[in-house]
């Protein structure tokens, strides 16, 4: 008696789905990100936060309240992408240019407040070849992204990305 396999083409892509399935789950950020901490590859690596007109009752209270909680979550894409420690934060003048191309400070300042800030946050993650890696994320340079404490959820921008203390 012969036995032979006979495969039908359904049958060969389900065994391509199911391959590629499982290397997805072996090759998944998760699973990336979780054996570097498992085997101590994580440094740490400073990210810079550009926020712009956010409008705001006190942008100085504001700065004041991210620097005390000493630590900030980061959600990219509506995902939360990890903790991030805040190492300073400044806020930053807004300017008006006049007719002869000089700049004064921005008159309606006082009046219509914005939050105008750039801080600098520190998490551990790990240098790619395509950028750096915190958490499940990937980041570079001009990557939307949001900063959330107790009380704030800021909209911002990577404006700056180092290996180390920065």
């Amino acid at each position: 008696m012969k036995s032979v396999l006979r495969l039908h083409p359904v049958d060969l892509g389900a065994v391509v789905a199911m391959a590629m399935a499982a290397a997805g789950l072996l090759w998944s950020p998760k699973l990336v990100s979780g054996l570097a901490a498992a085997g101590g590859q994580l440094e740490p690596i400073a990210v810079i936060v550009d926020i712009k007109h956010i409008p705001v009752a006190d942008p100085d209270g504001l700065l004041a309240s991210i620097k005390q909680e000493g630590e900030t979550r980061l959600v990219v894409r509506n995902q939360p992408s990890g903790t991030l420690r805040v190492l300073d934060g400044r806020l930053r003048q807004r300017l008006t240019v006049l007719a002869d191309g000089s700049t004064i400070p921005d008159p309606n300042q006082k009046e219509f407040a914005t939050f105008d800030a750039q801080l600098f946050l520190q998490g551990q993650g790990q240098e790619t070849r395509t950028g750096f890696a915190l958490g499940d994320t990937n980041l570079k340079i001009g990557v939307p992204i949001e900063v959330e404490g107790r009380l704030y959820r800021l909209k911002g921008v990577v404006s700056g990305l180092a290996k180390g203390n920065g």
